[in-house]
């Protein structure tokens, strides 16, 4: 997964503002919006690893910009 992540320009985030400013701005950046609360670092990769498909796909895709999980 790491190689996935550090090959593009991508935020991880578990707030809505970058999420606001790619639906008011668009742009280059891609962002995976975590919806999960506070939880523990080995959760988020719990999390990472169940997604990868889904995560490599948005990745790959220009059409899209943000990704909820």
């Amino acid at each position: 997964m790491r190689e996935i992540i550090s090959s593009c320009f991508l935020q991880i985030i578990k707030d809505s503002d970058f999420n606001d400013l790619i639906l008011l701005r668009g742009g280059p950046l891609k962002v995976i919006w975590l919806k999960v609360g506070n939880c523990k670092v080995s959760k988020i990769d719990m999390i990472f690893k169940k997604y990868k498909k889904s995560i490599k796909d948005f990745l790959d895709s220009e059409n899209n910009a943000i990704l909820e999980i």
